[in-house]
């Protein structure tokens, strides 16, 4: 039986936890029946109820969740690290506490794993962002 482990680093995410969580269980219906989950959720050193929320995910699912606590924010890069130091699954992967990346594209990207593939890495083709807030858009003037 595969197992997947899901890497979440988490930075003042108190309320986003709640609905991360739910979105990420209700996700697991979309794999096979023989894979199992693991998610290790790390608090980057949140100064809000991000722990708690974390805590309250772990209590609801024992065994299934890891609380990482670390001692400061180090930022999401070493998160991620911590995060994997941790994963006992044969695949990782990461996603975003707030929900940024889709949670289904996890499905695709573990079919491509099971092919072969042994690291997948998602693009974000697009953003919610207005034009003047994207630094990667420059205006082109005729």
């Amino acid at each position: 039986m595969p197992k997947l482990s899901i890497i979440i680093p988490c930075y003042f995410n108190e309320e986003n936890i709640p609905i991360t969580k739910q979105k990420l269980i209700e996700n697991e219906s979309l794999f096979d029946t023989d894979v199992s989950f693991e998610y290790i959720m790390v608090d980057d050193g949140s100064k809000d109820n991000t722990l708690l929320e974390l805590n309250k995910f772990r209590e609801e699912h024992p065994g299934k969740v890891k609380v990482v606590k670390l001692a400061g924010n180090v930022g999401s890069y070493n998160a991620i690290l911590a995060g994997m130091n941790y994963a006992t699954g044969d695949c990782c992967s990461v996603i975003a506490a707030d929900l940024q990346d889709p949670p289904e594209l996890m499905v695709k990207m573990y079919a491509y794993w099971k092919s072969g593939v042994k690291f997948i890495v998602g693009n974000r083709a697009d953003r919610e962002e207005s034009f003047l807030k994207n630094p990667l858009l420059t205006p082109i003037i005729n």
